[in-house]
């Protein structure tokens, strides 16, 4: 009786304790299992970072060796430029033909590169005559650099038909138009 009791009491408590401790126990291999999950993302998260970071840093070093490649093609550009702006100060021209970009009669004769430009300019000046070949299609459009106005030139070719406003001061500035 009292002592069966407390025997059914103490089997009971033994068999609560029984499961809880297993219930204890799956909970914690259930907790590892998703911290190892866990883990794992995280490592794979960890391992394509570091791709990527490889990938960044070989994208940047290419950069890197792209823009040095270019600012040694600019030096050389430079230097061929020089030379060839010493070149034709030495040179004596009787006749210059020369293509333009663009020309109006606000900016001149125009080209698209300060190098051009700078050449354009020196032939020009070098030159006792100068004629510039310029299409239909360029009178009035409008370049960045100028490298003639319509006093510094002797002749224009054009194919087609000029505009009054351009021809009163291609006249003006003493320029004949073919």
């Amino acid at each position: 009786s009292a002592e069966s009791k407390k025997r059914e009491a103490l089997l009971e408590a033994k068999e609560e304790i029984h499961k809880n401790r297993t219930e204890y126990e799956r909970e914690v291999k259930e907790r590892r299992a998703d911290l190892q999950k866990q883990e794992r993302r995280l490592q794979q998260k960890e391992e394509s970072l570091d791709k990527k970071m490889d990938s960044y840093e070989r994208k940047e070093e290419d950069l890197r060796k792209k823009q040095q490649q270019i600012t040694a093609t600019q030096e050389e550009v430079n230097l061929i430029k020089k030379s060839q702006l010493e070149m034709l100060e030495k040179m004596n021209i009787d006749m210059a033909f020369i293509g333009v970009s663009g020309c109006s009669v606000d900016a001149g004769f125009t080209c698209g590169t300060e190098g051009d430009m700078l050449v354009k300019r020196l032939v020009i000046r070098k030159a006792r005559t100068s004629v510039v070949m310029c299409g239909k299609e360029k009178l009035s459009c409008l370049m960045p650099y100028t490298f003639a106005t319509l006093e510094e030139v002797d002749c224009m070719i054009t194919d087609g038909p000029v505009p009054e406003a351009f021809m009163k001061a291609a006249n003006d500035a003493g320029l004949k138009i073919l």
